[in-house]
């Protein structure tokens, strides 16, 4: 059996090292470290943005990414600010979005898919689920090509990606990868059970607070970021944008409520809730710890319903048509 893990390991060493000059391997070894930490600030899979980059790149060598640092295939559309080139692609001479680097295009990236309705039900699924993903994005129409999502599977398996989805979850070394091949889900430390046990500090430690509905949150205490949460919760600033309802571009403020947990499909403590005066569904949902897509189906409500004083929302249970 030792020989067998001693010739396993030999073998991945080959394959890992193998072809390493090749321009795919080139890119794949300058543009990891980028796409790992959008994984960890926005949630889409390492995997995911690196294989896209190099589908819709010719692993950076085509004009929009060799002229114009564009990485993905994003077109201008109505809300591009910056420079732009023309290139034919499913029109001819259509005007595409140019960046100042690489970097550039891979921030992006991540804005354009966090920021769309359209790919919003996508962050739903596992942060390493690249399968799910990749067929997602092809659902939402990021792509043209019928063979879009297994061309990126392809690329994924055949290169190993996955393994980069793993080292945001899990920490530790590539090598250390096929050493002990880590859990599917992220282990993380219980939270602090009693706030009472937490000495409140505005300009230090956050408090943690329990919601009714047993949901954790933290009041954001001064000079915090993310990274100041993602490092006493261990939780991601995608989660915490999520879990809130907040845009890619939100950064946290002194005092906000932020729930470092998702909230619950139905009230553990309600059974319906009576709309006050201009309340918003978001801030609804807030109070109840209720998602607010289940208060809507829960309710069956369309997705641009405007709560009004008075509304009775069930919390349990479901309204009958």
């Amino acid at each position: 059996m030792k020989v067998l893990l001693i010739a396993l390991s030999l073998c991945l060493s080959i394959n890992l090292s193998a072809d390493t000059n090749s321009p795919r391997k080139l890119y794949i070894e300058k543009f990891k470290d980028i796409a790992m930490r959008e994984m960890r600030e926005y949630g889409i899979p390492a995997s995911i943005t690196l294989a896209q980059g190099i589908l819709e790149s010719g692993d950076g060598n085509s004009r929009l990414a060799s002229k114009g640092n564009n990485h993905f295939g994003i077109k201008c559309h109505g809300s591009w600010q910056g420079k732009k080139m023309y290139h034919d692609d499913d029109a001819k001479g259509e005007c595409f979005r140019v960046y100042k680097d690489a970097e550039q295009s891979y921030r992006d990236h991540s804005l354009f898919l966090a920021n769309r309705s359209r790919y919003a039900f996508l962050f739903e699924l596992e942060p390493d689920d690249y399968k799910g993903w990749a067929k997602g994005l092809k659902k939402a129409g990021y792509a043209t090509n019928p063979k879009y999502a297994p061309l990126l599977i392809k690329i994924i398996e055949e290169n190993q990606l996955y393994i980069y989805d793993q080292l945001v979850l899990n920490g530790g070394a590539e090598e250390d990868y096929f050493a002990q091949k880590p859990d599917r889900k992220k282990e993380r430390p219980s939270l602090v059970k009693d706030p009472a046990t937490v000495e409140l500090d505005l300009s230090a430690k956050m408090q943690v607070y329990e919601h009714a509905n047993d949901i954790k949150y933290i009041v954001v205490a001064n000079g915090v970021d993310y990274q100041d949460i993602e490092q006493q919760f261990n939780v991601w600033a995608w989660e915490i944008r999520k879990y809130n309802g907040l845009a890619a571009s939100y950064t946290p403020q002194l005092g906000d409520t932020l729930f470092i947990q998702p909230k619950r499909r139905k009230s553990r403590v309600a059974e319906k809730y009576v709309v006050k005066g201009r309340e918003s569904l978001k801030q609804i949902s807030d109070k109840t710890g209720v998602k607010e897509k289940w208060i809507l189906k829960r309710n069956n409500l369309a997705e641009n319903y405007r709560p009004k004083a008075g509304d009775e929302l069930l919390l349990k249970g479901r309204k009958r048509e």
